[in-house]
């Protein structure tokens, strides 16, 4: 997969991935930012923030949340485009997602 395509998949990714009957999501337009999707419960109003990273075991290097993602409590996935899959990075890592 190209470079400039990887980041586009992983969001993608995780957007479908984190999308269900009860859930709104909502995307940062910008590209830039401390967070990539926000997640409403629509039934207990639960707001869940997530940064979605490129994550390959090629190019794989350690992922710090930002202070400002501390502060707000966003989650970090990473998403691993030979296997597609997604995972959680640093202290939300054995957390399930959904």
């Amino acid at each position: 997969m190209k470079y400039y395509n990887r980041g586009i998949v992983a969001h993608l990714t995780a957007a479908i991935d984190l999308l269900d009957d009860d859930h709104l999501l909502f995307e940062n337009i910008q590209g830039q930012g401390p967070i990539d999707i926000v997640r409403i419960n629509i039934k207990t109003g639960e707001v869940e923030l997530y940064d979605v990273k490129c994550d390959d075991d090629k190019r794989h290097r350690k992922r710090y949340s930002s202070e400002i993602q501390k502060k707000l409590g966003v989650k970090l996935l990473g998403f691993n485009p030979d296997t597609r899959e997604l995972h959680f990075i640093g202290h939300k890592e054995n957390e399930q997602k959904g």
